[in-house]
């Protein structure tokens, strides 16, 4: 009779275990990430960048840190609402995620602000992925309806080791 009863009781502590982990790891995603966007977020950026200097220092090789600022984002909110200004940092994030390399990690900075770190210095890998965003930034128009002169980005670009050897 004690047998019976511990296998429904071990299985109810199984499905109750597995439950706990799913939400644990949820809770850890959730702190990794953006709510909104789905990108990492500036706390995963400070690890992230240690990473990449430990492994440019080790490996003697460099990256590019590429720092993305909506222009006068405010407009879109004041002028559209907060709603199309979230789909519009929504549908730039899928861009950055669509035109990042697997080895790239992208990042929401702020808010209306996005970091990719990119192996590879500015001259290759940087702009070659600063023009592929500022091509894509043109899909975005249609979709929330916005003249194009809202949608206006300015991207900075810095290569380790040659613009800093630390954060």
């Amino acid at each position: 009779p004690l047998s019976l009863v511990k296998k429904p009781l071990l299985s109810q502590i199984d499905v109750s275990l597995s439950a706990i982990e799913n939400r644990i790891q949820k809770s850890e995603e959730k702190a990794r990430c953006d709510a909104l966007t789905g990108l990492f977020n500036r706390s995963i950026l400070d690890e992230q960048i240690n990473h990449f200097i430990n492994s440019g220092l080790r490996n003697n090789s460099t990256f590019c840190l590429v720092f993305i600022d909506f222009d006068f984002f405010k407009n879109i909110n004041d002028q559209h609402g907060h709603l199309i200004g979230d789909s519009v940092l929504q549908l730039f994030s899928s861009i950055l995620l669509r035109e990042k390399r697997n080895d790239d990690c992208a990042f929401r900075f702020g808010g209306d602000e996005f970091c990719v770190l990119i192996n590879g210095d500015h001259k290759t890998a940087g702009q070659v992925f600063a023009n592929r965003i500022k091509n894509s930034l043109k899909n975005i128009y249609p979709s929330v309806n916005i003249p194009p002169s809202l949608l206006s980005i300015s991207i900075g670009l810095a290569d380790f080791p040659y613009c800093a050897l630390d954060r």
